[in-house]
């Protein structure tokens, strides 16, 4: 699958919790109540912790709310808590949000990276989020946290289930190489073309290093030469804090209806063997 159609422009809905069944979490005791006490409001208000692992329901992705169950971080879970946000003002009840959740900058990938590797990394982090809203009962008592959630994306783009913490597990890994992107081919990627990208594995050839930001009108053909130089020299910025000296950089641009549409942006390739380590 391509990165643009994992982006904020054209992102399919792979990134929405679904609801657990509300007695696991002890809310319809505390819905059905008449009058509940403001303890039992505050509780259900509580905002989850960082750093907590839940086990989601199967289809989690279909439901921007919801509450996982919590679980230890050592035992099997598909999701991770890794920043809290303030739940929008004017968006109503959860259950009423749908994707309208994407509309709001509330979740971000740098403040993902940083959970996982522990540093600011430059390169894309096969690790993906979803911002998970309290449930209407959570909500209807006070709650207004969105909880952004991390999780590791299986072969049919949902929330695989993993046993120990994300970051533990990327610091105890020895190849760290699969917690990244990869071209699918091993053919050298071309500017301006589809180039689909997967988890890095041994067989991988081109290793999605960064992306770099242009701008500036498509060309015909397309990309124009100046914006191809443009993606070039911002790619070879980009791409440098994870490349040996010495290293090329393949700046790839995206489809040209993509680009039109406002996706201005470059995938920046290298070499596997290019790689000199550093995330």
């Amino acid at each position: 699958m391509s990165r643009v159609l994992r982006s904020g422009l054209l992102r399919r809905s792979f990134a929405t919790p679904a609801i657990a069944t509300l007695a696991a979490t002890g809310l319809i005791a505390a819905a059905c109540l008449a009058m509940p006490s403001a303890s039992a409001d505050t509780d259900a208000a509580a905002a989850p912790a960082k750093g907590a692992c839940l086990k989601y329901v199967p289809k989690v992705l279909e439901q921007p709310y919801g509450s996982g169950q919590e679980v230890d971080c050592a035992k099997p879970h598909n999701g991770e808590i890794f920043a809290l946000a303030t739940y929008p003002e004017d968006l109503g009840a959860p259950s009423t949000v749908g994707e309208d959740i994407w509309q709001y900058p509330l979740c971000f990938n740098p403040e993902l990276r940083k959970y996982v590797t522990g540093k600011d990394t430059a390169m894309p982090l096969r690790v993906w989020f979803m911002p998970k809203l309290p449930t209407d009962a959570q909500w209807e008592a006070g709650a207004r946290w969105v909880a952004c959630t991390a999780y590791v994306p299986n072969d049919r783009e949902e929330p695989a289930t993993v046993s120990g913490s994300l970051p533990s597990n990327f610091a105890k890994a020895k190849d760290k190489l699969p917690y990244f992107y990869c071209a699918k081919t091993s053919k050298t990627p071309v500017s301006g073309t589809n180039v689909v990208d997967v988890a890095c594995s041994a067989k991988s050839a081109w290793l999605l290093a960064a992306y770099a930001s242009v701008s500036g009108e498509p060309g015909n053909p397309y990309p124009s030469a100046d914006l191809q130089a443009q993606a070039d020299a911002n790619c070879a910025k980009s791409a440098k804090p994870v490349m040996k000296k010495g290293s090329k950089v393949l700046a790839i641009m995206p489809l040209k209806k993509y680009y039109v549409m406002g996706y201005t942006q470059a995938d920046c390739f290298i070499a596997v063997s290019s790689w000199n380590g550093k995330v």
